[in-house]
């Protein structure tokens, strides 16, 4: 049986692993998921958003008002988002540990 590349000896085999060995691997630059999440807000700039907030709704009509809240917004799909008998009991139960009073998770998320 003869080698279909004559050529090639082993030595030079050898120099091209070689070679391919030494060569730099090309890193893929990845996101991380972090940095895929909206950024949080200060309390600072929390306060200048509410207080934005209240100029909005003091000087527009609510149909104005709406509009400009929700300008830019695109629907989130919902994967697996079936409703069985149990969802009801749980999804109630969360209101009996939290409490029913509201809360301003921005400022006091605990």
């Amino acid at each position: 049986m003869t080698s279909s590349s004559p050529n090639l000896s082993a030595s030079s085999v050898s120099k091209n692993l070689v070679m391919e060995a030494e060569r730099p691997v090309s890193r893929i630059d990845r996101k991380s998921s972090i940095e895929s999440e909206p950024r949080t807000l200060s309390l600072r700039q929390m306060e200048r958003a509410r207080e934005a907030a209240l100029i909005v709704l003091n000087t527009r009509s609510i149909e104005d008002a709406m509009s400009i809240f929700t300008e830019g917004l695109q629907p989130v799909l919902r994967v697996g988002n079936r409703m069985g008998p149990e969802s009801y009991y749980y999804d109630h139960i969360d209101d009996k540990l939290l409490g029913s009073e509201p809360r301003d998770v921005a400022t006091a998320p605990f």
